[in-house]
Parts: structure tokens; sequence; C-alpha cells
């Protein structure tokens, strides 16, 4: 990985077709098969757009407010990392999300994106998504992986959600509970059922 001057421009390919930020929040452990399940979205969605994975990770910096971001490119995929502090206080949210919009919108802006997708709604990150993909006037789709909505629903940071979820295009559940529950609570959001696929063979048997 190399640090992002965004001072200086990066080497981009030419756009071929269609092309969005796919945004994951790797700030905590993954549960859940998350990152297989993220890889392999990626992979389904490769032959018919063009997807540019961006991770918010945390770092021991506890003083790296303003983040820092970090550009890859490996097995013919390039993608971001986002690298905010491993500060778990809750009042530095502010500063961290912040900085995670603007670095969207520049990544966004480096790459001449056609919309925005996030991978599991945890943390503000949505809200940030949701706030980028405003601003620069594109497609924003939230999909949601189960607890990320039918717990969260009782969370403190449920009203960033609210917003996020009334910024978006449309919302995406992997089971018919979570959707009945948002359509019940988001009548007029438009939101589709897309079940989860785990292929067996990324998985040993031990």
């Amino acid at each position: 990985m190399e640090l992002v001057d965004l001072s200086k421009n990066l080497s981009i390919p030419q756009k071929s077709k269609p092309k969005i930020l796919l945004v994951i929040d790797n700030s905590s452990n993954s549960v859940g098969g998350m990152e297989i399940s993220f890889i392999r979205h990626v992979r389904l969605l490769i032959d018919f757009i063009e997807v540019i994975p961006v991770s918010v990770c945390l770092e021991t910096d506890d003083n790296n407010y303003q983040g820092k971001l970090y550009y890859y490119s490996k097995e013919g995929i390039r993608g971001y990392s986002i690298l905010i502090s491993d500060d778990f206080q809750s009042e530095k949210n502010d500063l961290l999300y912040s900085c995670v919009t603007h670095f969207l919108i520049d990544i966004a802006k480096i790459e001449q994106i056609d919309g925005i997708q996030i991978y599991g709604a945890y943390q503000l990150l949505p809200f940030s998504c949701g706030l980028a993909a405003n601003y620069l006037n594109i497609p924003y789709i939230i999909s949601f992986r189960g607890s990320d909505f039918n717990v969260r629903i009782y969370h403190s940071q449920f009203n960033h959600l609210i917003k996020s979820i009334e910024l978006a295009s449309i919302c995406t559940f992997v089971n018919t509970e979570s959707l009945n529950q948002f359509l019940n609570l988001f009548p007029a959001i438009k939101a589709k059922l897309i079940y989860n696929y785990t292929n067996v063979s990324d998985f040993v048997i031990f």
C-alpha cells in the first residue's frame, strides 16, 4: 500500500464501464464471515461494473484524527484503505467520521465514481457514505447484512442510521424478517431482498 498525496495525481486507468465505491467497515475484527462475503460480492460484480473497494480501518496512532488514505493494487483489483485512530472515546467520533466523509469524496472524484455502496451498515460509516453520495449527487446503496439493522434500531446511533436510509437510493437485505421490519418502519424507502450466498469452497473442514 502507498500513502496517497492528494496534491498529486494518481495514475488511474481509463474508465470503461460504470464504476462504484464498495465500502466496508474493518474497524473491528471480522465476524460472521463478513470479509469472505465482501470479497465474493466484489467478484460477482466485477464482470458488470468496475468495483473500487474501500475499507475503513483502525490504527494505533491515537492522535490520527485527520485520518490517512492508502492506495493499493493487488491481483487486478485496485482499492483504498482509510485509517482512523484506534480511540474508542465517543466524543472523537465526529472528528473521525468527518475525515472519512471527506476521503470518500476525494476518492470518488479521483476515480470518477458513478455510485457508492456500503456493505454492512455499522457505526457512523453509513452516514459518511450517504453524505458523500449526496454531495456528489450520485446513487447510494445500503446493503444491510442482518444485525446492522434489526439490532441497531435499538442503538443510540439509530438517528444517524435513519438519515442514512433517507439519503439512500435503495436498501437491500439478506432475509425477509429484516426486510419486513424495515418496510414497517420506512414504507416510503425503496428496498429489495437479495439472499446471501456462501461458497463452501471458501471454508476448510478441520
